[in-house]
Protein backbone atom coordinates (compact mmCIF):
# COMPACT_ATOMS: atom_id res chain seq x y z
CA UNK A 1 0.00 0.00 0.00
CA UNK A 2 1.01 3.39 -1.11
CA UNK A 3 1.68 6.50 1.67
CA UNK A 4 -0.06 9.53 0.06
CA UNK A 5 2.79 12.57 0.72
CA UNK A 6 1.03 15.94 -0.42
CA UNK A 7 0.96 19.27 1.16
CA UNK A 8 -2.03 20.07 3.21
CA UNK A 9 -2.78 23.55 1.58
CA UNK A 10 -2.13 24.83 -1.53
CA UNK A 11 1.03 27.01 -2.26
CA UNK A 12 -0.33 30.18 -2.38
CA UNK A 13 -3.63 31.90 -1.05
CA UNK A 14 -6.27 33.74 -2.33
CA UNK A 15 -4.35 37.27 -1.20
CA UNK A 16 -1.45 35.92 -3.25
CA UNK A 17 -3.69 35.48 -6.82
CA UNK A 18 -5.82 38.90 -5.87
CA UNK A 19 -2.12 40.69 -5.56
CA UNK A 20 -0.54 39.09 -8.62
CA UNK A 21 -3.57 39.18 -11.38
CA UNK A 22 -6.26 41.18 -11.88
CA UNK A 23 -9.08 41.85 -9.50
CA UNK A 24 -11.28 42.66 -12.31
CA UNK A 25 -10.97 39.06 -13.62
CA UNK A 26 -10.77 37.34 -10.33
CA UNK A 27 -14.15 38.62 -9.84
CA UNK A 28 -15.35 38.25 -13.16
CA UNK A 29 -14.71 34.19 -13.52
CA UNK A 30 -15.23 33.44 -9.45
CA UNK A 31 -18.68 34.29 -10.19
CA UNK A 32 -20.99 31.45 -11.06
CA UNK A 33 -23.67 33.93 -12.92
CA UNK A 34 -22.51 37.36 -14.78
CA UNK A 35 -22.70 39.43 -11.71
CA UNK A 36 -18.88 40.21 -10.00
CA UNK A 37 -18.32 38.72 -6.62
CA UNK A 38 -17.28 41.38 -3.75
CA UNK A 39 -13.88 41.73 -3.15
CA UNK A 40 -14.45 40.55 0.08
CA UNK A 41 -15.81 37.32 -1.13
CA UNK A 42 -12.44 36.36 -3.24
CA UNK A 43 -10.80 35.00 -0.27
CA UNK A 44 -13.16 32.32 0.17
CA UNK A 45 -14.37 31.74 -3.42
CA UNK A 46 -14.69 28.03 -4.26
CA UNK A 47 -13.38 28.88 -7.54
CA UNK A 48 -10.47 30.21 -6.76
CA UNK A 49 -9.81 27.99 -3.95
CA UNK A 50 -9.85 24.77 -6.31
CA UNK A 51 -8.11 26.32 -9.08
CA UNK A 52 -4.80 27.20 -6.39
CA UNK A 53 -5.32 23.70 -4.74
CA UNK A 54 -5.00 22.21 -8.32
CA UNK A 55 -2.22 24.28 -9.77
CA UNK A 56 -0.50 23.39 -6.24
CA UNK A 57 -0.67 19.78 -6.94
CA UNK A 58 0.97 20.29 -10.62
CA UNK A 59 3.92 21.82 -9.45
CA UNK A 60 3.77 19.14 -6.90
CA UNK A 61 3.71 16.60 -8.79
CA UNK A 62 6.32 17.98 -11.52
CA UNK A 63 8.96 19.02 -8.32
CA UNK A 64 8.51 14.92 -6.57
CA UNK A 65 9.77 13.61 -9.80
CA UNK A 66 13.06 11.80 -9.13
CA UNK A 67 12.11 12.46 -5.41
CA UNK A 68 14.12 15.81 -5.74
CA UNK A 69 11.81 17.41 -3.19
CA UNK A 70 9.22 16.42 -1.30
CA UNK A 71 5.90 18.36 -0.61
CA UNK A 72 7.11 19.44 2.77
CA UNK A 73 10.63 20.65 1.05
CA UNK A 74 8.23 23.37 -0.59
CA UNK A 75 6.21 24.45 2.30
CA UNK A 76 9.18 25.37 3.79
CA UNK A 77 10.87 27.61 1.07
CA UNK A 78 11.57 30.46 1.79
CA UNK A 79 12.61 34.20 0.14
CA UNK A 80 12.92 34.83 -3.32
CA UNK A 81 12.02 30.63 -3.99
CA UNK A 82 8.84 30.98 -2.07
CA UNK A 83 8.17 33.79 -4.13
CA UNK A 84 8.60 31.79 -6.70
CA UNK A 85 6.39 29.13 -6.00
CA UNK A 86 3.63 31.29 -5.24
CA UNK A 87 3.78 33.19 -8.37
CA UNK A 88 4.14 30.24 -10.38
CA UNK A 89 1.15 28.67 -8.33
CA UNK A 90 -0.68 31.70 -8.83
CA UNK A 91 0.14 31.89 -12.89
CA UNK A 92 -0.76 28.14 -13.24
CA UNK A 93 -4.50 29.06 -10.84
CA UNK A 94 -5.05 31.87 -13.88
CA UNK A 95 -4.68 29.41 -16.63
CA UNK A 96 -6.84 27.23 -14.85
CA UNK A 97 -9.50 29.47 -14.62
CA UNK A 98 -9.48 30.60 -18.45
CA UNK A 99 -9.55 26.94 -19.12
CA UNK A 100 -12.45 26.66 -17.33
CA UNK A 101 -14.68 28.91 -18.98
CA UNK A 102 -14.07 28.73 -22.56
CA UNK A 103 -16.35 31.94 -23.22
CA UNK A 104 -13.00 33.65 -21.90
CA UNK A 105 -11.01 32.73 -24.51
CA UNK A 106 -7.24 31.20 -24.66
CA UNK A 107 -5.21 31.28 -21.29
CA UNK A 108 -2.36 34.07 -20.75
CA UNK A 109 1.06 33.80 -21.99
CA UNK A 110 1.41 33.78 -18.39
CA UNK A 111 0.11 30.43 -18.64
CA UNK A 112 2.08 28.93 -21.04
CA UNK A 113 5.23 30.80 -19.51
CA UNK A 114 4.28 29.01 -15.91
CA UNK A 115 3.96 25.49 -17.99
CA UNK A 116 7.45 25.84 -19.25
CA UNK A 117 8.96 26.74 -16.06
CA UNK A 118 6.83 23.69 -14.59
CA UNK A 119 8.65 21.39 -17.35
CA UNK A 120 12.42 23.20 -16.40
CA UNK A 121 11.61 22.00 -12.91
CA UNK A 122 10.71 18.74 -13.46
CA UNK A 123 13.75 18.23 -15.53
CA UNK A 124 15.66 19.74 -13.20
CA UNK A 125 16.96 22.60 -15.58
CA UNK A 126 15.67 24.97 -13.08
CA UNK A 127 15.70 24.04 -8.67
CA UNK A 128 14.25 25.80 -5.94
CA UNK A 129 16.31 27.27 -3.14
CA UNK A 130 17.14 24.17 -1.15
CA UNK A 131 21.21 23.29 -0.86
CA UNK A 132 20.73 20.13 -1.50
CA UNK A 133 19.05 20.52 -4.82
CA UNK A 134 21.08 23.33 -5.83
CA UNK A 135 24.54 20.95 -5.22
CA UNK A 136 23.09 17.94 -6.63
CA UNK A 137 25.24 16.41 -9.53
CA UNK A 138 28.08 19.04 -8.80
CA UNK A 139 31.11 16.86 -8.88
CA UNK A 140 33.46 17.42 -5.77
CA UNK A 141 37.42 17.39 -7.03
CA UNK A 142 38.85 17.73 -3.37
CA UNK A 143 41.75 15.28 -2.82
CA UNK A 144 42.60 13.89 0.14
CA UNK A 145 45.98 14.81 2.03
CA UNK A 146 47.86 12.19 4.19
CA UNK A 147 46.70 13.89 7.75
CA UNK A 148 43.05 13.76 6.61
CA UNK A 149 42.36 10.15 7.56
CA UNK A 150 44.13 10.67 10.72
CA UNK A 151 42.21 14.01 11.21
CA UNK A 152 38.84 11.96 11.27
CA UNK A 153 40.02 9.70 13.70
CA UNK A 154 38.37 7.11 11.43
CA UNK A 155 38.49 3.03 12.59
CA UNK A 156 42.21 2.75 10.52
CA UNK A 157 43.56 5.47 12.46
CA UNK A 158 42.04 3.79 16.09
CA UNK A 159 42.69 0.14 15.22
CA UNK A 160 46.15 0.83 14.36
CA UNK A 161 47.80 0.09 17.93
CA UNK A 162 46.02 -3.77 17.46
CA UNK A 163 48.30 -4.02 14.25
Amino acid sequence: MSTPASAATAFASTQDLVARSDVRFLRQIASDDDNQLPIASLATAPRLLAALADASGMVEAAVTVGKRYSPQDLTLLTGNSRSLLIALTCQLAVGLLFLSRPSFGDPPGTYRMAMNMVDSLASGEWVFGILESQNAGNLSNYVEVPNDPENRFGEVVQARRFF
